[in-house]
């Protein structure tokens, strides 16, 4: 029960002293990625939103929410949907750069097989397969801004998906891109 009032004063602390000191902003974040999955031979495009809290100078929250679609040429498809929370530390107190590590939700769906000759402008799918897979792992992320001022910011960033499944983690997703932010 102390531990939990302690928790609870601390966060009070912490709201105040940001709604004092304003030097410290928060970032909405949109941007998009380039994706590969799996084993890098499935590759596509994947779009992303975040929240950026700052907690103090070094450390922040970050919820994020992204989406991301691959495709190649036949009968391969991947569709992906992820939502994470990380902890974000900016070291060395450079404002520019930022490391992310946080947990990760990760929903796959892929469809993969050759597509056979068919009848009447159809076509049979040969050793086809499809997969459905809810993952749970964690998330890496090096962002840093190329342009920033008082209310914009422009970087680049890249992205790590992880997963943990009979006891091994796995390497889902690895994405690089370009980010927008909006402070306030």
């Amino acid at each position: 029960m102390k531990l939990l009032l302690m928790c609870v004063a601390l966060f009070c602390a912490a709201n105040a002293n940001a709604q004092v000191n304003k030097s410290r902003m928060n970032v909405a974040r949109m941007g998009t990625n380039f994706s590969f999955f799996g084993a890098g031979d499935l590759y596509g495009v994947s779009i992303y939103g975040e929240y950026v809290q700052r907690l103090n100078k070094v450390f922040s929250v970050s919820p994020r929410i992204s989406s991301g679609f691959a495709s190649r040429a036949g009968f391969d498809h991947l569709t992906s949907f992820a939502t994470s929370v990380s902890l974000g530390v900016q070291p060395f107190n450079y404002q520019s750069f930022k490391i992310d590590i946080g947990g990760l939700y990760h929903k796959v769906i892929n469809s993969y097989g050759t597509l056979g000759d068919g009848q009447y402008g159809q076509y049979d799918i040969e050793r086809g397969f499809h997969s459905n897979e809810n993952l749970f792992g964690f998330l890496g992320s090096l962002s840093g801004n190329v342009y920033s001022n008082k209310k914009l910011e422009v970087g680049v960033r890249f992205d790590l998906f992880t997963s943990v499944s009979e006891g091994f983690l796995n390497a889902d997703s690895w994405q690089i891109g370009a980010y927008i932010g909006f402070k306030h």
